[in-house]
């Protein structure tokens, strides 16, 4: 199965632990078992054939029971009945989109040519939560020398290029369709 087919099932199955939880320290506990079931040993011991589907639930159970809610861990269990262990990695991001979508929250990624300071983050923050008319919370804040001035901002999926690079390279490609 590829990729963009198990965040089409993680999809189905976040949506549904949504319905039930729409809740902040969800993502905390999907994050929780994203990194436990990305660990080598663990991951082999979910895909093992040999090992009995009770045995895999008892084990996983005892290890997540103290970190996750009722609803996170049966779905788990779920998952592991229905064999799809594999969309656990996905879950998380997935969830965390339908809990930001439902907040009114973005997430925006910004790539700069020099490190931003407190209030620059401040007055971008707030000039995007105008344009957007949502709430707006940084994930990625990156330095990135090849911009030369100005801003790359990606909401969601959307990029917005407000850089120099790119004003000079469709200049560029302008000049050379030209010629």
């Amino acid at each position: 199965m590829n990729i963009i087919q198990l965040k089409k099932i993680a999809q189905k199955y976040a949506s549904a632990l949504a319905e039930i939880s729409l809740d902040e320290s969800v993502i905390s506990e999907l994050s929780f078992i994203e990194n436990l079931v990305s660990q080598g040993t663990i991951a082999a011991f979910l895909r093992d054939p040999n090992i009995e589907l009770k045995q895999k639930q008892e084990k996983l159970l005892a290890t997540i029971v103290d970190y996750v809610s009722k609803p996170v861990q049966s779905l788990v269990l779920l998952l592991l009945k229905k064999n799809r262990a594999n969309i656990l990695p996905f879950l998380c991001q997935v969830y965390k989109k339908i809990y930001y979508q439902a907040k009114g929250i973005v997430i925006v990624n910004v790539s700069a040519p020099t490190p931003l300071d407190s209030g620059e983050l401040i007055f971008l923050k707030t000039e995007l939560e105008r344009l957007t008319s949502k709430m707006v919370q940084f994930g990625e804040v990156l330095h990135d020398r090849t911009l030369l001035a100005g801003l790359s901002v990606t909401i969601d999926d959307r990029r917005i290029d407000f850089s120099i690079k790119t004003a000079l390279q469709a200049i560029k490609k302008d000049l050379l369709a030209n010629l």
